[in-house]
């Protein structure tokens, strides 16, 4: 007896936390659109599918339109009928805008609050959308660069007619003719020197916009 007593304490030990998880997570659960009750801590990030569109449009078979989906310690709302994705991004905008700012966003992002994104729903969001709106994406302000990017169009078109019968990268030219140097042009009145120099600069954005989704998660 004095042997097993031991155990029995180490047994209670390690069930003790599962009992409290599946407590208060069935009492959170009420509140929430039915999911996959996933594993405690990590909740169902190991059962991802690295194709998301699949993986959750079988859970949408299984739990509905609207489900739940713990992920770590974050809970997720899935909305998967394009009425009610419509009711949620369009109709009720303003209600489901705030986003929540990881840490590495918030590194990024210099606290995350000064771009769009990031910005809780208030004047400096609404100064934000209002400056995209009305200065970038205007017909005025996209007709301000329709020389530049007809421009890198033009040497997309010549860069891969003189690629006839070679395998191109058509992402890796789209991306260092038709984003970078656009952008480039747009913000210093030039591109990025030679088309090497370009393609330098190009791959090393590249990985660090890649390592910046990563950590955006």
């Amino acid at each position: 007896m004095q042997a097993t007593a031991p155990a029995s304490l180490l047994y209670a030990a390690l069930l003790l936390p599962a009992v409290l998880y599946l407590a208060v997570n069935r009492r959170r659960s009420r509140y929430l659109p039915p999911g996959p009750t996933g594993l405690p801590l990590v909740g169902s990030l190991p059962f991802i599918d690295r194709n998301l569109h699949t993986y959750f449009a079988g859970l949408a078979e299984k739990y509905g339109p609207v489900l739940s989906i713990r992920l770590g310690s974050k809970v997720e709302v899935v909305v998967s009928s394009p009425e009610l994705a419509r009711e949620v991004l369009r109709d009720k905008d303003p209600v489901f805008a705030n986003r929540v700012m990881p840490e590495a966003g918030r590194a990024v992002c210099f606290d995350g609050e000064d771009n769009m994104s990031g910005s809780p729903v208030g004047p400096k969001w609404r100064l934000l959308r209002r400056v995209v709106v009305h200065e970038m994406m205007s017909p005025a302000g996209l007709d301000s660069v329709h020389d530049l990017r007809k421009r890198e169009f033009g040497s997309t078109l010549r860069y891969l007619h003189s690629k006839s019968g070679e395998p191109v990268d058509v992402g890796r030219q789209m991306f260092l003719n038709d984003t970078m140097n656009v952008l480039t042009s747009t913000m210093w009145g030039s591109t990025i020197g030679s088309e090497n120099e370009r393609a330098a600069v190009g791959r090393e954005f590249r990985l660090l916009v890649g390592e910046i989704t990563g950590l955006l998660g």
